[in-house]
């Protein structure tokens, strides 16, 4: 996963929602890593959502509800996004394979046995 991770940073082609970037840095106990991190990420900029993100994440979130498929407002509204700019997902996240069963979100799913 590393390495597909690296692979994907290096290319530049990274957009980031303020809420990943929130969640990559959160919990971060080690004060010089939380420095260095935020310094790397800020070579990517977040990508500026509007009204159609958030409503096409809440259509996306009603039909995964209405199908049993349970996840994160935050995990739609990521999809939302993704989707509206015909962009991929970079996720090793499981809920996000059930969430591309049932929406169009197209997923860049990382080999788990790289590192």
């Amino acid at each position: 996963m590393l390495r597909a991770l690296r692979q994907i940073l290096a290319s530049q082609e990274v957009l980031l929602l303020g809420l990943v970037r929130m969640e990559l840095l959160s919990g971060i106990r080690d004060a010089v890593y939380l420095r260095q991190l935020q310094s790397e990420l800020r070579a990517y900029d977040d990508l500026p959502l509007d009204v159609e993100d958030y409503e096409t994440a809440a259509a996306f979130r009603t039909a995964c509800h209405s199908k049993g498929v349970q996840g994160s407002l935050a995990d739609f509204l990521l999809c939302a996004a993704a989707v509206r700019r015909e962009m991929s997902v970079f996720t090793a996240d499981a809920d996000f394979k059930r969430f591309a069963r049932l929406v169009p979100v197209e997923l860049h799913l990382p080999d788990l046995i790289s590192t």
